[in-house]
């Protein structure tokens, strides 16, 4: 029996200093958009981009520096736009968890081991991205708690990262390793286990990129995080492996005929989690998801959530508010649905032809990977908006075109 407990701390990526140090006046990305058909690209061409570009940044500058006011800069420029901004915490700490675990092993006999290994942990003081705290929703249009006009107009798209972040993972595994029976080798564990958080990653490094809904970057709901806490985008409930190396005994010591070896590895696991989300909500809104990549979950009406397999929709369209009559961030944690398992086994062959009575040896080996011929499949395309309609045998629909973006900084 073994076990431990500690509490650690951790660093946040490096990447994070990059968005503080493009804040205004220290630097400014502009976003040029052409209001005809086209634009001209080449620098120190009359109204092109790169002209656009300076004439914005100059007045942004020369403003900063005089105390000037967005009034007084858009006299200078016209189009100029707020820039946006990306702020902290005011005392940011390192994220810290703490860990625990507890073992169990017996042996049976000199050749096989069990064993039974808790393994917990909680993080706190995480990192997460709250995209648009300052978002508002066009005018018309209801929308949660979001105001209908700009909080502060001298700012496009403000970001905040604050350590309001947590996590918890339990998990149990079960395995047995068998050595040296007959040239055989081999161990069988199990894993059942549960992750949550607000954020995987902080949002700044994703865990996948395959589908709209598969890793959220940023807090849903600006003014809440009550939807972001939720199956973490790594947490595979179910977890089986299998390893093994058999050296074929027969023959063994006949230089021709033994020399054999077979060895394998087989892995399933359950689905990963993913949200859906409706693409269409974030035409509702200003200053806030339509620019900077953020996603709104989709309102689930119920309804069966079938695996996915080859020609059967894991979900239909109408098992989810239309765009014109969602008005809230979602109704479900983030993460809610899980998509289709995984499955797959790898075998090597290898013949090893003894050349020298004193080891040197030969060996040719064959390799297959997913030696079955599995079929592996992806989340669904986890995006739902107003009017969609999925084709009969089709298991995924495409979101619409994202919408058109008016100049900004």
């Amino acid at each position: 029996m073994r076990g431990g407990a500690g509490i650690f701390s951790d660093l946040y990526p490096a990447q994070i200093s990059t968005n503080v140090l493009s804040n205004p006046p220290n630097a400014a990305i502009w976003n040029i958009q052409a209001t005809g058909p086209d634009i001209p690209l080449a620098p120190g061409v009359a109204n092109g981009a790169f002209t656009q570009a300076a004439a914005n940044n100059a007045a942004l500058v020369n403003g900063f520096a005089s105390g000037g006011t967005l009034a007084s800069i858009r006299a200078a420029v016209p189009t100029f736009n707020g820039p946006n901004f990306y702020s902290t915490t005011p005392h940011m700490v390192n994220p810290r968890y703490a860990e625990w675990n507890l073992e169990v092993e017996q042996a049976f006999g000199d050749k096989m081991v069990a064993s039974v290994n808790y393994v917990g942990n909680r993080g706190s003081k995480l990192l997460i991205l709250t995209n648009g705290t300052n978002a508002f929703v066009k005018s018309g249009t209801t929308f949660a708690s979001l105001p209908a006009t700009a909080p502060d107009p001298r700012f496009g798209v403000v970001t905040n990262l604050t350590n309001n972040g947590i996590s918890n993972y339990n998990g149990l595994t079960a395995s047995l390793s068998r050595r040296l029976t007959k040239g055989f080798t081999g161990t069988l564990s199990y894993t059942y286990s549960h992750s949550l958080d607000n954020i995987s990653n902080a949002g700044i490094d994703q865990y996948s990129l395959n589908q709209f809904g598969d890793s959220l970057r940023y807090q849903v709901d600006p003014q809440n995080g009550r939807l972001n806490y939720g199956n973490a985008d790594y947490d595979f409930r179910h977890v089986l492996n299998l390893n093994y190396v058999w050296d074929v005994p027969f023959m063994a010591r006949n230089r021709w005929i033994g020399g054999w070896t077979i060895s394998g590895v087989l892995f399933k696991r359950t689905g990963q989690p993913y949200s859906v989300v409706n693409t269409g909500i974030p035409g509702k809104l200003l200053g806030n998801y339509s620019t900077t990549g953020g996603y709104v979950m989709a309102d689930f009406l119920g309804g069966p959530t079938p695996s996915c397999t080859v020609n059967v929709a894991c979900l239909t369209p109408a098992q989810f508010a239309t765009t014109a009559t969602q008005t809230d961030f979602g109704n479900i944690a983030r993460n809610g649905f899980r998509g289709p398992g995984y499955f797959d086994t790898d075998l090597s062959i290898k013949k090893t032809f003894r050349i020298t009575e004193n080891g040197l040896a030969f060996t040719l080996g064959a390799n297959a990977y997913n030696i079955l011929n599995h079929q592996i499949i992806g989340d669904s395309s986890a995006t739902t908006r107003a009017n969609d309609s999925v084709d009969p045998g089709t298991r995924e629909w495409q979101p619409p075109d994202p919408p058109a973006q008016s100049p900004h900084s």
